[in-house]
């Protein structure tokens, strides 16, 4: 609906209309200059070619450093250095399908692939749920059949746990209370990755760890996805509110999840009721030591 009211002329609500401008120019919803992707390429000395390549997304390779570099560690626990595109990685293009802009998401696409095969990658391992719904799903609607895998870190690290390839310790002394999970729509419903991000937690949290009332693809929505925030900012609050209050029913302290737009409403909902959000990379990074 929304691709047929862009091909029409309707006028786009002002905010998506600026998000697509500014991904359009500068390849990120941010504004930041592309060459901020080779500092952190830079950074933390990752090879730009490799069989195992780390897209990190706009989030937490711009706004969110601490994700990336946790991801970086972790795969090198399990024993992997990975690749990394720098500059030459562009936003997955969500932001514009769920816009209904499919001439710059398919641009978007073609271009991340490109550069993906340029670097030899068999493996793409993302941190992000929403890059992983892109290369997962929308890719292969948009472009077909990719020419290399694609995994969300939980489920490559969920095979690492179970080969023994991971070092991975209870963090139920370093953080007290009721630990939750949310799923995503972007990585649960989506895409139905449900146990994995479950296997890590209970091995970090084997005693406290408790599912909130509606989980898996009961979940409620973070209230922060299909561009909703930037342009439906209180409702998209009010709608994490109330998954907040659901975590509240079961005295979480704690709600983790795996998708940077759900840890941004979410987290922002949660301060004022006194219950934090982490990422579950952070933790991970964390208990690999």
């Amino acid at each position: 609906m929304r691709e047929d009211a862009v091909q029409k002329g309707v006028p786009q609500p002002q905010p998506l209309d600026q998000v697509n401008s500014v991904i359009a120019e500068t390849k990120n919803p941010f504004g930041k200059q592309p060459a901020e992707r080779d500092k952190t390429l830079r950074d933390f000395d990752l090879p730009v070619q490799g069989e195992v390549l780390y897209f990190g997304g706009c989030y937490d390779t711009l706004r969110n450093p601490a994700i990336f570099k946790g991801t970086v560690k972790l795969l090198e626990s399990a024993g992997v250095k990975p690749a990394y595109l720098g500059q030459n990685e562009w936003c997955c293009g969500v932001p514009q399908i769920w816009s209904g802009r499919r001439d710059l998401a398919v641009r978007l696409a073609e271009h991340n692939v490109d550069e993906i095969k340029k670097a030899g990658a068999t493996l793409v391992v993302t941190s992000c749920a929403g890059c992983y719904n892109a290369f997962g799903h929308y890719y292969r609607l948009l472009l077909g059949e990719l020419p290399f895998q694609v995994m969300h870190i939980t489920q490559f690290l969920a095979q690492a746990l179970e080969k023994n390839h991971l070092p991975l310790n209870s963090l139920e002394q370093k953080i007290q209370g009721t630990i939750t999970y949310h799923d995503p729509c972007h990585l649960g419903r989506h895409m139905g990755i449900y146990e994995e991000p479950r296997i890590l937690l209970r091995n970090m949290f084997p005693a406290s760890f408790q599912e909130m009332p509606r989980n898996r693809d009961d979940s409620w929505c973070c209230g922060g996805g299909a561009v909703v925030f930037p342009y439906l900012t209180q409702y998209s609050l009010q709608v994490a509110d109330k998954r907040i209050a659901e975590a509240q029913s079961i005295d979480a302290r704690t709600i983790v999840t795996t998708c940077p737009s759900c840890v941004n409403v979410l987290r922002l909902a949660g301060r004022r009721k006194g219950v934090d959000v982490k990422n579950i990379v952070e933790l991970m990074a964390i208990a690999v030591g």
